[in-house]
């Protein structure tokens, strides 16, 4: 039979919560916490959940740290945008399956946007600028697909040869330059 040792990093709830307590008070509490054998298994052992985690001093970020998923997070409460600031990217957050829309009012740039895998029909819908989406490399197809006219396309500055290849008609072309 072995004898049980004892972690030298094992925390009662009281020792925790010093932790935090002095964790906070630093200009990175998430590491502070980490530094001193904190991690998720160890809050979630003792029930400490986001929000209370945030009350205490902690930020999204410093949750993001301890191992939170954006999930997590968010069904605690939190809002994307929340989610955004502390750190998380357009592509963590598509993995947590936001529309296009919810990541249109988060993302800096339609380029984080089109990194995360959001489809042009998606972006299309969410208010994103169609000069945007053309610049950042959006395929000219996907945007007519998209429901995108020849005139708006063209101007985002988009040539009337690059329409026709895209499969815009002639008679659509027309009525764009009309």
């Amino acid at each position: 039979m072995r004898a049980r040792i004892r972690s030298p990093n094992r925390h009662s709830v009281r020792q925790i919560d010093v932790l935090i307590a002095k964790a906070a008070k630093t200009k990175s509490p998430g590491m502070s916490l980490y530094a001193d054998g904190v991690n998720l298994r160890k809050l979630r052992e003792h029930n400490y959940k986001p929000k209370g985690l945030i009350s205490k001093g902690l930020g999204i970020s410093d949750l993001r740290m301890l191992g939170f998923r954006g999930t997590e997070l968010l069904r605690s409460g939190f809002s994307p945008q929340e989610l955004r600031r502390g750190g998380y990217t357009a592509v963590e957050l598509k993995r947590i399956h936001l529309t296009g829309p919810q990541l249109k009012r988060i993302a800096k740039l339609t380029v984080e946007l089109k990194r995360s895998g959001t489809r042009v029909r998606d972006m299309a819908g969410s208010g994103v600028e169609i000069y945007e989406l053309w610049k950042h490399g959006a395929d000219l197809k996907k945007l007519k697909e998209a429901g995108y006219s020849a005139k708006e396309l063209m101007d985002a500055e988009a040539t009337i040869s690059e329409l026709r290849r895209a499969g815009f008609t002639k008679e659509e072309l027309n009525q764009a330059t009309r």
